[in-house]
């Protein structure tokens, strides 16, 4: 959330924005944004700018209250922001945005970004052009490499010379010979998220070894002392380059995607 959020802030700063209000689910999710957007605006005395207003987690169909909903939509229309910040999951943005329709809050004047998971589908289709989210940028220049070798990799890759009973394998559900790995022709199948949990094991990977080039025992690789080495990696991964700050953050890039006229989303800049 603390790379995500300042990747917000500087899109604040930078349009100059006077104030602007943060919707969140109030669920782990939705609060860490919120938490993180906060202390960003307060760390530079701009904490008056965040306005904060909660929405009850109601998952489940059939199970979201619109009349909550009003209420809160009505605590933003009562603020007079001319700017919205989402940060919940599709399934509950879908209500709150027929309430901020039907309340003639979408389109005009009001501007409304959103968190990396309301990157726009049919299911949202009430969000008006103009509107703009969040992406991770997790393509770096080696992903293609990281694309093609993923297309050609079979099971015998995946498991080369494993021990079924040593490793558990002989109990899994579906024995390791129908095991199939979908052929990915095309790079642009890979899943978004796929090479930051490539380059997350590799960067644990490579801390391993690090302290075990100085000498450490394999034994003793473990807790604080893997935690302290992993802060100091830093090489060149598959999303782009990786490096962790003081509190273990990714310093992350971040794509800000528009939905333009016809319905078609667009990169228009890049927070790094």
């Amino acid at each position: 959330p603390i790379a995500r959020m300042r990747a917000m802030w500087r899109f604040v700063e930078f349009f100059l924005v006077p104030s602007l209000a943060c919707a969140f689910t109030v669920e782990p999710y939705g609060e860490g944004l919120f938490s993180a957007l906060i202390d960003k605006s307060v760390s530079v005395g701009q904490g008056f700018r965040v306005i904060g207003v909660g929405v009850r987690y109601m998952p489940g169909a059939g199970k979201y209250d619109m009349q909550e909903a009003w209420t809160k939509v009505g605590l933003i229309k009562r603020h007079k922001v001319n700017f919205a910040f989402l940060a919940m999951t599709p399934d509950q943005a879908v209500g709150l945005l027929q309430v901020m329709s039907d309340a003639g809050m979408l389109g005009g004047a009001m501007h409304i970004v959103g968190s990396e998971a309301l990157e726009y589908t049919p299911q949202l289709s009430r969000l008006p052009v103009g509107y703009m989210y969040l992406k991770p940028a997790s393509r770096g220049p080696l992903w293609r490499r990281f694309a093609d070798m993923y297309s050609r990799m079979t099971v015998d890759d995946l498991l080369p010379g494993a021990d079924p009973d040593r490793h558990g394998l002989s109990s899994l559900g579906i024995p390791i010979d129908q095991w199939r790995v979908a052929a990915l022709r095309d790079p642009d199948d890979l899943p978004m998220y796929a090479p930051f949990v490539f380059d997350a094991a590799y960067s644990v990977m490579l801390s391993v070894s690090e302290l075990m080039k100085e000498g450490v025992p394999l034994r003793s690789i473990r807790g604080d002392r893997l935690l302290e080495k992993l802060y100091q990696i830093s090489f060149e991964g598959i999303s782009g380059h990786v490096m962790f700050d003081e509190n273990g953050d990714r310093a992350a890039s971040y794509l800000i995607e528009n939905l333009q006229p016809g319905r078609q989303v667009r990169t228009v800049a890049l927070f790094s």
